[in-house]
């Protein structure tokens, strides 16, 4: 039963089921100090990587459940499904964060990004990587919360 209360919350959260509230969004914003002489997309790029910055340390904690989690030997067979269910969902949330790296990557030579696309393009992208980031903090979070009931059920106590 409870096995399917993580396939559950794993499709709410992969659907997108926190919105970031806007004070959210300017309270962040305003925390990232960005040289307002650079050009726009220069200051977007510079503001998703402290996104991603504030992001990653929580991914030594995804990390590090998912080794706990595997550690696990003497989980009764009740409790295994919904064990294996958590490593799923914190494999592919690492996954989902490794992705979207690899997709700011595509940011870095701002000179040769602009010499293929339009400037209006670039600020797009790199707004919609942003609120993705947003999101990905949260669904990071989430999963950090239930890795962490996971071992407080299962783990040793």
């Amino acid at each position: 039963m409870k096995f399917y209360f993580f396939i559950a919350l794993f499709a709410l959260v992969a659907c997108g089921g926190e919105s970031v509230s806007s004070s959210e969004t300017e309270d962040a914003t305003a925390k990232m100090e960005v040289n307002s002489d650079l050009p726009k997309e220069e200051q977007l790029y510079k503001q998703v990587l402290a996104a991603h910055d504030e992001i990653m340390p929580k991914m030594a904690d995804i990390n590090r459940l998912k080794k706990e989690l595997k550690a696990l030997e003497s989980v009764p067979a009740k409790g295994k499904a919904d064990v294996d269910a958590a490593i799923n969902l914190l494999e592919n949330m690492d996954n989902q964060m490794s992705s979207w790296m690899d997709k700011l990557g595509g940011y870095s030579d701002m000179a040769a990004l602009k010499a293929e696309t339009d400037t209006e393009t670039i600020i797009s992208r790199l707004e919609r990587e942003m609120e993705h980031g947003k999101f990905l903090k949260k669904q990071i979070e989430q999963m950090i919360k239930m890795g962490e009931h996971q071992m407080s059920l299962h783990g040793k106590q």
